[in-house]
């Protein structure tokens, strides 16, 4: 793991223990994690109803943007993140750079 890539995952990790301490609620994907890494799943139906299955966890979550970002920032290419596919995160960064481009950033 690279110096940046760890201290991305500590700050995330400090993240998720400051939302456990105010709030007692832990991230849910923390207990059912095989639903969050669909593409290990070789049946497009089941690949479907985990995706599925992960955002609507990713959804009830605390922490859903601090763990998008995190997947973003630290350029994680699998897996369900913050309600996000590996297309949907690799789309976001896509518009984003569009978006800088434009306004001449």
């Amino acid at each position: 793991m690279a110096k940046n890539e760890k201290q991305l995952y500590l700050r995330f990790q400090d993240r998720i223990r400051e939302v456990r301490e105010t709030t007692g609620q832990s991230p849910a994907c923390a207990n059912t994690h095989d639903v969050f890494f669909p593409e290990e799943y070789h049946d497009l139906q089941t690949r479907r109803i985990a995706t599925e299955t992960a955002k609507a966890i990713c959804n009830r979550c605390p922490l859903l943007t601090d763990c998008a970002l995190y997947a973003i920032e630290a350029r994680i290419v699998d897996g369900i993140w913050g309600s996000q596919t590996p297309a949907e995160r690799a789309a976001f960064i896509q518009e984003t750079k569009r978006i800088k481009r434009r306004r001449g950033f």
